[in-house]
């Protein structure tokens, strides 16, 4: 297609499991008038032959090759080859609804919006529903709220006006954690309007071994985005590192929450979180004293665990 409105970019790196079910999502849209430019990541799997497969029935698909090791590289060829007004954003193993792109368009509709998002749900690896949707602020978003959240979720979510990436900049691709936060927050700061969709309109899912659960590593990347982020703005940064660095530990405490040893790490992420900033806790009540209530938990189950192993190695 040489005029799309909108184009998807999706970045391919070993994602032959999933990238059909993704790129499905993609053409079963409501709104047709899309291009797909599938970014191949030096993928070692056969992810290249499942997109051409799909390729010999879609002629709107589009597949390059990224020599460059980086989901960043991989993201700004795709945005460089784009042909719409529109750029959406979707991962290899992530899908959307049939509606995504219309809700979005018609966001877009407002020329004063330069980026729109929506809210989305939280999946296993294999698909079902883990019972979680995000919950993000929606509107109003500043450069602030850039340092301690990320409100689309991830870059799967992320449907942008072209001329956004020409007045922010490209994906910094140096960064390999929390670059969707550093370009979102870059974004802000050149004066982007951000609006959220007060909907469930896409599918996170949650692969084993995937960055995002990769907590200590997220946390390096996160301090370099701050130190980036320092660069652009010191002043701003310089107010809101505190609390927004606290966060980012409260995030982590939480999350490791859903591992087989994760209580110490949390309990080791909580007590970071309150030597940085006690009155956190003040800023979040409700969702601290409730990662505080389920670390407590955990480590009542971790320690009945242990003594009835004990009592059993007793016995034997």
């Amino acid at each position: 297609m040489s005029n799309p409105l909108v184009s998807v970019v999706i970045p391919c790196f070993n994602v032959a499991d999933t990238i059909a079910e993704t790129i499905e999502s993609v053409r079963s849209q409501t709104l047709q008038n899309f291009e797909i430019i599938a970014v191949n990541n030096n993928a070692t799997d056969r992810t290249a032959e499942v997109l051409s497969s799909i390729a010999r029935n879609e002629p709107r698909l589009r597949i390059a090759q990224q020599p460059v090791q980086g989901v960043s590289a991989t993201r700004n060829l795709g945005i460089q080859l784009a042909h719409g007004q529109i750029i959406a954003l979707l991962d290899g193993d992530d899908m959307w609804d049939a509606d995504y792109l219309d809700a979005h368009v018609t966001n877009l509709a407002d020329e004063s919006i330069g980026l729109s998002f929506p809210r989305v749900r939280y999946i296993k690896f294999d698909g079902n529903a883990s019972g979680q949707v995000s919950r993000p602020k929606l509107a109003n978003i500043t450069a602030a709220d850039l340092l301690s959240t990320n409100p689309c979720t991830s870059a799967s979510f992320i449907v942008s006006r072209r001329e956004v990436f020409e007045i922010a900049g490209l994906f910094n691709e140096n960064l390999h954690r929390a670059e969707d936060q550093e370009w979102l927050f870059r974004a802000a700061h050149a004066g982007t309007k951000f609006s959220g969709i007060n909907c469930v309109l896409g599918s996170y899912r949650a692969a084993p071994g995937s960055l995002s659960s990769d907590l200590q590593s997220m946390l390096d990347g996160y301090n370099r985005f701050l130190e980036i982020a320092e660069q652009i703005a010191p002043d701003l940064v310089a107010s809101k590192r505190r609390l927004a660095h606290a966060s980012m530990l409260h995030y982590c405490a939480r999350h490791s929450l859903d591992r087989n040893n994760g209580f110490g790490d949390a309990i080791d992420y909580l007590g970071r979180m309150f030597r940085e900033a006690p009155d956190f806790v003040l800023r979040e009540p409700a969702s601290t004293l409730k990662t505080i209530f389920l670390t407590v938990i955990a480590g009542k189950r971790a320690w009945l665990s242990e003594k009835n192993s004990n009592l059993k190695l007793r016995q034997n």
